[in-house]
């Protein structure tokens, strides 16, 4: 999920957290969620990315908290991913 990451790349990384995740994917791809918007959110304060896993219709507190940690992972392994 890197700052050069498309919204496809993207969305099979969170496909790849498990089959709960897949609606999830789908919505990444049809909201454009890529990796660049990714990256400004690993800066933003929490209430930015909750805010986008809300847009992006994550209810399930689990769900987002593996979501949450994903993101922030991702950012501070640098780009590409």
């Amino acid at each position: 999920m890197g700052a050069g990451a498309s919204a496809t790349n993207v969305a099979h990384e969170v496909a790849a957290l498990g089959p709960a995740y897949a609606p999830y994917a789908a919505a990444v791809t049809d909201n454009g969620v890529d990796g660049e918007l990714l990256s400004t959110l690993q800066d933003g304060d929490a209430s930015e990315l909750d805010g986008a896993l809300d847009a992006l219709g994550v209810t399930n507190q689990l769900h987002r908290r593996k979501l949450s940690l994903a993101v922030r992972e991702r950012g501070s392994a640098g780009p590409g991913g």
